[in-house]
């Protein structure tokens, strides 16, 4: 049903964030689920606390902890 889509995307979200804010020097981490170009669905996360070089440590960190479906196509870092 489209109730329990949702709760499955809204846990994998938590996910998300829950390993993001697990990475060394992370101090903050949000994820969600935006349109990118032609509407497609784009995985997105915002972190604070590390800087724009750490995006790849990230990325990878996540693929090891959650699986290759919950790294984020894009991190912005604040």
């Amino acid at each position: 049903s489209r109730r329990q889509r949702q709760m499955c995307i809204e846990t994998d979200l938590y996910k998300l964030e829950q390993a993001l804010a697990s990475a060394g020097g992370v101090t903050k981490a949000e994820a969600y689920v935006r349109y990118g170009e032609g509407n497609k669905l784009v995985l997105q996360a915002d972190v604070w606390g590390v800087s724009e070089a750490d995006t790849e440590r990230l990325k990878t960190y996540v693929r090891e902890r959650c699986g290759e479906a919950l790294v984020p196509e894009v991190i912005t870092v604040f």
